[in-house]
């Protein structure tokens, strides 16, 4: 009897834990769904992982999840979302849709694309799968056709906020600026609460900048456009990387503009201090507003996270021969590097790419022992005598009393007089070339009559 009691009370036990388990999930849900919708990502984010906690195999929480994590920039995170929900619902088209639109920002379009098709092809109505297409093919470059399946799908679709700000996007990718235009002025009369309305029409802005016989006022427009879209949404990503971009525009008139652009620039950083674009822009402005530690700092992290970023690294060298002295340690890091790309490249068939690294080296390292050396081999591989030669006096005037540097200069000048251009009489002896001298060419007729 005492057993059966016993078993009785733990089975209540079990029950009331269980039945408080899921309530708890269920209030983690009804706030962070309610926050979703409020545009209160973070809030909605920590709500979802807290009902995640309670119950991991909850499809909604992951959802969410994803979704949040997407609104917020932070693309692996939702990736997880969409993939963990997929697992425990194939048939989610949102997931579907969400984990599409990931694939195709990592440049994944085939596979993208593919999953939306097989989608479609069981449920060919869906309003979600069939947006969902028309982005992927506009992310893959394929503007002509997602044009063609969005003006398809309008007899599917109702045409709500999220299918005309799309229209618009593909109309402004394929030029057809007036109708792009006419939506989304039409947007911002019927839905003046929406940021997005106001972030695409600053979109259409940048699209329509190099034909635009007043780019100035066109950007100055775009700024008002992008502050209302912030006074809507504080926390909207994408309006502060646009802006970010609008103030690099206007600052070319106002320098105060690279101190607005600074401050969206941290705050992005903060949330994401793994983004090389971030990274870039950041030091970039802290360069222009002299701000050098700011500025290496940024320029170091950037090279950290991706260290074959060319645009970003030509930008950190251009900021270290100008503003950081030859014995800085990003300066000495810059130019290492592209000494180790130069010894990579140097036995290459062309030397272009090899003699860039070299030059880029010089400029960031100019008297570094190493890289004169690799300069003079350089020049002595190509047999390019001149540059040799000049290479060498410049050595002898900075060390004179290197014997070295005399013994080859010496031997280098003997081989110099024996080429055309210093018998002609075009070079000096100190490898200075006179082409004032040079005339055109004199032409002898014979008559041989």
């Amino acid at each position: 009897m005492l057993k059966k009691i016993i078993l009785l009370l733990s089975l209540m036990i079990l029950v009331f834990s269980v039945s408080s388990q899921e309530k708890e999930t269920s209030d983690y849900l009804a706030l962070a769904d309610k926050n979703y919708i409020n545009k209160n990502y973070r809030e909605s984010l920590a709500n979802y992982k807290a009902a995640l906690i309670k119950n991991a195999g909850s499809i909604r929480a992951n959802l969410g999840y994803a979704k949040s994590s997407m609104a917020l920039g932070s693309r692996g995170d939702a990736e997880i979302g969409y993939k963990k929900t997929l697992e425990l619902d194939p048939n989610n088209r949102e997931a579907v849709c969400g984990l599409a639109e990931i694939l195709a920002d990592f440049g994944k379009y085939k596979e993208a694309l593919d999953i939306v098709e097989n989608n479609l092809k069981e449920d060919p109505y869906n309003q979600n799968l069939l947006l969902c297409r028309a982005s992927v093919l506009l992310k893959s470059g394929r503007k002509d056709l997602a044009l063609l399946r969005l003006e398809e799908a309008r007899k599917r679709v109702p045409e709500n906020l999220e299918f005309r700000l799309l229209l618009a996007k593909v109309y402004s990718a394929n030029k057809k600026f007036d109708k792009a235009e006419a939506i989304v002025d039409d947007l911002i009369q019927k839905y003046p609460e929406s940021p997005e309305s106001f972030i695409e029409k600053s979109e259409l802005n940048f699209e329509k900048l190099s034909s635009s016989e007043n780019q100035n006022k066109l950007m100055k427009e775009t700024y008002y456009l992008l502050k209302t879209a912030l006074a809507l949404n504080g926390d909207n990503i994408d309006a502060k990387r646009a802006i970010i971009k609008n103030l690099l525009w206007l600052a070319k008139e106002d320098n105060q503009k690279y101190t607005e652009a600074k401050k969206y620039a941290d705050e992005l950083l903060a949330e994401f201090p793994n983004d090389p674009f971030l990274q870039y822009i950041s030091g970039y402005v802290s360069f222009k507003m002299n701000s050098e530690e700011d500025s290496s700092e940024n320029y170091g992290k950037l090279l950290d996270i991706e260290e074959l970023n060319e645009i970003g690294r030509f930008s950190a060298e251009n900021y270290a021969i100008s503003k950081l002295n030859e014995n800085h340690d990003l300066r000495n890091s810059l130019g290492q590097y592209r000494i180790v790309q130069y010894l990579n490249s140097k036995k290459d068939f062309f030397y272009d790419v090899a003699y860039f690294h070299l030059m880029r080296a010089a400029k960031l390292m100019p008297s570094n022992a190493n890289l004169q050396k690799n300069i003079a081999e350089y020049y002595y591989a190509k047999n390019d005598l001149y540059q040799l030669l000049v290479h060498l006096i410049k050595a002898r005037d900075n060390d004179v009393d290197d014997m070295k540097i005399h013994n080859r200069l010496e031997n280098v000048f003997h081989r110099y007089k024996q080429s055309l251009i210093y018998k002609e009489g075009f070079a000096d002896e100190k490898g200075n070339i006179n082409f004032s001298i040079f005339s055109g060419p004199e032409v002898f007729l014979f008559d041989p009559t």
